[in-house]
């Protein structure tokens, strides 16, 4: 999908746009290496959707552009961009899976599973959240 504008805010405050990426994240490296800040590079899609990449003050970026939906597989344990690991129980259509939080068995459906560069996940939007069922 196609990027139609590119806006850097930093502390809450617009500092630029343009609708070229490479021209926004220099933009925000530098402002953001100047300032000792963080700087947001918030990428308008086609679509209308959006994406937010953080520049740090020394340059490193919090997060990857490029993602894709993917089918997980069951029995493979994915690290999430919030840092905490999940396990796939089962694999559904559309993206979607049936995922266990591995510190504590939380179980849900993640909807829109998508994959990063980096190999670590996200979903959009998940239901039916419960605990594990103690047998009586």
């Amino acid at each position: 999908m196609r990027i139609t504008h590119l806006e850097l805010v930093s502390n809450g405050e617009h500092i630029g746009s343009t609708p070229i990426r490479e021209q926004a994240v220099n933009a925000a490296k530098a402002h953001a290496n100047r300032h000792g800040v963080e700087v947001d590079v918030i990428a308008t899609m086609e679509d209308g959707s959006t994406r937010k990449i953080t520049v740090k003050p020394d340059g490193s970026v919090d997060r990857v552009w490029q993602r894709e939906y993917i089918d997980p597989i069951p029995g493979v344990i994915y690290h999430n961009r919030n840092g905490v690991d999940y396990k796939c129980i089962s694999s559904m259509s559309d993206h979607s899976a049936i995922m266990e939080r591995v510190k504590d068995k939380w179980t849900f459906v993640a909807h829109g599973v998508q994959q990063y560069t980096d190999k670590s996940i996200e979903w959009n939007y998940s239901t039916g959240g419960h605990w594990p069922r103690e047998a009586i």
